[in-house]
């Protein structure tokens, strides 16, 4: 599977950005400085790994600053074979429901395997919808 990194467009250090991604991350502050200045990527997320529950957060986090211009990063999506596609944020939306839409179909599906549900048609999903 493809994962999302997140990389800074911008190379200042305002308290804010640092702040920002001080929450976004578990970096402390020297790294975030350190990768602000040379480029490299703050954030990496790989969909429905082990911390996927945190990290689909993260990513809604993330999109809505992106959106509103309060976090200047660059989005790519990398694939297993090493190389890497820009993410607009639109797409980035786009993959976020993408991923909402498997989840609620192995929902489906699982409930359907187990006799919970007989039909499609009885699905409801057992979380709530996380993507906004």
């Amino acid at each position: 599977m493809s994962r999302l990194r997140f990389s800074s467009v911008d190379q200042s250090h305002s308290a804010n950005i640092v702040k920002q991604l001080r929450s976004l991350t578990d970096l402390p502050v020297s790294t975030i400085l350190n990768h602000l200045n040379s480029g490299l990527p703050l954030v990496e997320i790989t969909p429905f790994t082990t911390t996927w529950e945190d990290d689909r957060v993260k990513l809604v986090k993330i999109a809505k600053a992106i959106e509103s211009g309060d976090l200047p990063f660059k989005v790519t999506e990398v694939y297993e074979d090493g190389s890497e596609a820009d993410v607009s944020p639109t797409m980035l939306r786009n993959l976020i429901q993408h991923f909402r839409e498997i989840e609620l179909e192995t929902q489906r599906d699982t409930m359907l395997e187990l006799g919970d549900i007989e039909i499609p048609s009885q699905f409801t999903p057992v979380d709530d919808d996380w993507t906004q």
